[in-house]
């Protein structure tokens, strides 16, 4: 969804790179900012047209949950959007707009993902982190904060109206890489894609800061990998314990925060401890030279404790080691 003033063509440049990674990818256009109406009626109108074997959009839409990325007073409007349309799961929101007007109450309610990129020096909708506190019942909720960045980074425009010290090509493609990652973790299950965000291994120069709540946690791993070692890490919630285990096999083991896709008893403790203020970790993970061209498996447990202890997994992170 783009922006007031604005267009469809605007983010033609991160709707293909989006759909090269095999997303189908409806930008609408509208007079002005789109409504919330409009929006779900040309999601559903998509997928009505994926089921006509006639249509040249037959059989591309899947059946589930959908994401949502709007800009500006595009990223507004994610918050009736969420409101109206139950199966937006994942909205990703770019320098959206003020968070005045319904918007507060409406998205405080949305307990999917919710992922808002705002630039440190956006002159005209600094409210990207504002959002950010707004969403009280996101089971995943990320703030990223890019350095040196107006309003219009995520925009096809060689030069915009705001001159910013980073440049325009560099803005561009921090924000297909946020964005393709959080919808790859998102959409297909790839909890891994949060790599590209947080971990240090991939991530050494890149320049962008946030802050996280993850209720529903993450454990990636992998994309920096030898024969050796990787990094692995966790996204959670600030204060809560952490306990990852390793296994061989995957299974159906019971734990007091629901049954765990591993076979517990070809596993171990691999790392454990406490978030403290971040709710992030992350660790080198070294290999034995026997599990040479082995597939390993992980996953953790985040909980608080209390009178019982109560908290959740993450899903299991698949690993194939050189």
């Amino acid at each position: 969804m783009h922006g007031n003033p604005g267009r469809a063509r605007d983010h033609d440049e991160i709707c293909t790179h989006v759909a090269s990674h095999g997303f189908l990818v409806a930008s609408i256009d509208s007079s002005n900012a789109p409504s919330a109406m409009e929006c779900q009626t040309f999601l559903h109108w998509a997928e009505a047209q994926s089921a006509d074997p006639a249509h040249w959009l037959s059989n591309m839409a899947r059946s589930g949950d959908w994401a949502v990325f709007g800009h500006s007073a595009g990223g507004m409007t994610l918050a009736p959007l969420t409101d109206l349309e139950p199966r937006i799961r994942t909205i990703i929101g770019v320098a959206p707009g003020g968070t005045g007007g319904g918007g507060a109450s409406q998205i405080a309610d949305f307990d999917g993902t919710s992922v808002w990129l705002g630039g440190a020096v956006d002159p005209l909708f600094p409210y990207a982190r504002g959002w950010y506190d707004l969403c009280i019942s996101s089971k995943r909720n990320l703030y990223v904060e890019i350095p040196d960045t107006g309003h219009y980074g995520c925009v096809d425009l060689d030069e915009g109206p705001d001159q910013d010290p980073m440049s325009r090509v560099e803005q561009h493609r921090i924000h297909r890489r946020l964005i393709v990652s959080i919808l790859r973790a998102e959409m297909l299950s790839e909890d891994s894609g949060y790599e590209w965000i947080v971990g240090s291994f991939v991530n050494a120069n890149e320049v962008w800061m946030q802050e996280h709540s993850f209720a529903r946690p993450v454990l990636w791993g992998g994309l920096a990998l030898n024969s050796t070692r990787m990094e692995m890490g966790l996204l959670s919630q600030e204060t809560a314990e952490y306990v990852c285990v390793g296994s061989r096999s995957l299974g159906n083991s019971s734990t007091p925060f629901g049954n765990s896709g591993l076979d517990l008893s070809q596993g171990r403790e691999i790392q454990a401890g406490v978030f403290h203020s971040s709710g992030e970790a992350n660790w080198p993970q070294f290999f034995s030279s026997s599990l040479s061209g082995v597939t390993v498996y992980a996953q953790a447990a985040c909980y608080f404790w209390g009178q019982a202890p109560t908290g959740a997994l993450t899903n299991v992170l698949t690993v194939q080691i050189p």
